[in-house]
């Protein structure tokens, strides 16, 4: 679990250090311990609700589902015309 904590946490540590800037170290190391806290402690409420009511699994794969096709169905007319510069 703490392994996939800090790993899902690779985009605030990227955000942070955006946001420290070079001069600010200890800025960066507060967010990054901060965020791995806060991953650990939704991550632990998540699992639990998702072991009480295992249902929500399958809520998660629909919403999941729902959002990639709209992103496929709308993003594609952004797409296209680089697709057809390609050819």
């Amino acid at each position: 679990m703490t392994v996939a904590d800090v790993s899902m946490s690779l985009d605030n540590v990227l955000a942070v250090a955006g946001g420290a800037g070079p001069d600010h170290a200890y800025v960066m190391a507060f967010g990054l311990l901060l965020s791995i806290a806060m991953m650990a402690v939704a991550a632990n409420a998540i699992s639990s609700l998702l072991h009480r009511w295992p249902s929500l699994n399958y809520a998660g794969l629909l919403l999941i589902a729902f959002v990639a096709a709209r992103m496929i169905f709308e993003g594609s007319s952004g797409v296209r015309p680089w697709l057809a510069a390609l050819r």
